[in-house]
């Protein structure tokens, strides 16, 4: 019997970021369960770059996948970009005819063997800018920071509102951050006390019309909070150049509808209509 072969060539054209060929990603997406499909509608490589490329097939025998939808530019919503819903991101890509949004949720991701990339070279390349975002919310699934339940049960009270000011606004905020106190469950006459930073892009802070667009943001969601009983959270918009190591040090990356939607609510994903 002949010994399995233990090694692959690909090319080093391919890397995270990397789209996978129109015909591939059919197939891919068609076994994944993952339908409708069109052609506007991308494969991703999510794998390390050395992973990707790596010649042995015994060390790395296969790559991951997410599939990105092609949405009508519409559907953009400031909830799902920068990474900030740990089940639903919203990203723009440039193609031919321009940019195009895009739409992953983290559930449709597939595992396949590397040999589908011998011999073939990438659709084309997601911009270095979008493939950080990609990485970091991928990563985000396993990494985010989990707050007492009681917390996030008395801010589900501005979940009306912070859905309202994000969806419109969000794409001015890479970041928002919680430093609370106590990390403690409390009782029903406690409360519960702390800072939230929102990072601005630098660009918004030095663009008069946007600055005050995301500060009225920043002011609405620190209202929003506060008329929560048992919740006392200073607010304030910082630009991501001012946010100190030390500041991530203290404070937890927070995901406002992470905690707050309902864990029955399905409406994070955005997807083309059947």
């Amino acid at each position: 019997m002949a010994a399995a072969n233990t090694q692959i060539q690909v090319n080093h054209a391919w890397r995270q970021g990397s789209v996978l060929s129109v015909q591939i990603a059919a197939i891919l997406a068609a076994d994944s369960q993952v339908q409708p499909w069109g052609t506007d509608d991308l494969a991703v490589i999510i794998s390390q770059d050395c992973d990707v490329v790596n010649i042995s097939l015994v060390h790395e025998p296969y790559i991951e996948i997410h599939f990105a939808r092609a949405l009508a530019i519409d559907n953009k919503d400031g909830r799902y970009t920068e990474g900030r819903n740990p089940r639903t991101l919203q990203f723009f890509s440039s193609v031919s005819s321009g940019p195009q949004l895009y739409s992953i949720n983290v559930h449709q991701k597939c595992r396949v063997s590397r040999t589908i990339l011998e011999g073939e070279l990438p659709r084309h390349q997601l911009e270095d800018s979008v493939t950080d975002i990609l990485r970091r919310w991928t990563a985000k699934r396993y990494t985010r920071s989990a707050l007492p339940d009681t917390f996030n049960e008395r801010c589900k009270k501005a979940r009306g509102r912070l859905e309202k000011v994000l969806t419109a606004n969000g794409h001015f905020f890479p970041g928002i951050y919680l430093r609370l106190d106590p990390q403690d469950e409390l009782g029903p006459d406690e409360t519960y006390k702390g800072i939230v930073r929102i990072t601005a892009w630098p660009e918004v802070l030095v663009n008069e019309e946007k600055e005050i667009a995301a500060t009225q943001a920043a002011t609405e969601i620190e209202a929003a909070l506060n008329k929560c009983s048992g919740v006392e959270l200073e607010v304030s918009l910082v630009s991501e150049d001012e946010f100190t190591l030390t500041d991530l040090r203290l404070c937890k990356r927070w995901d406002p509808f992470d905690f707050i939607s309902d864990s029955s609510d399905d409406s994070e994903s955005i997807l083309p209509p059947d």
